[in-house]
């Protein structure tokens, strides 16, 4: 669908690489992960928190370009993005 110049390209729901929160996601559980057990389990919400104001503004940049970068591989029809999810798509799911 064209609006103004731009085209929507529908693109799967799940893949994580297209949405940026899921980066940070990401990252929030393996840092979570490292983190002493009894310590991160004694208050979640807390422990998220610290995580959250962790985030630098640098890391919201990088999770946000690389959204964008695999965006317009796939908009270009970059065959290593296509070739990922068609296997993945096979597979019975998103891309990994």
């Amino acid at each position: 669908m064209a609006i103004d110049s731009y085209t929507t390209d529908y693109t799967p729901p799940y893949w994580c690489e297209l949405q940026p929160m899921e980066l940070w996601n990401s990252n929030l559980k393996t840092d979570y992960r490292a983190w002493d057990t009894a310590a991160r389990t004694a208050n979640v919400g807390n422990s998220v928190r610290i995580f959250a104001n962790a985030v630098t503004t640098q890391d919201v940049i990088g999770w946000v370009g690389k959204t964008d970068d695999v965006c317009r591989r796939v908009v270009l029809r970059d065959p290593s993005v296509l070739r990922e999810l068609q296997i993945a798509i096979l597979a019975g799911g998103g891309p990994a």
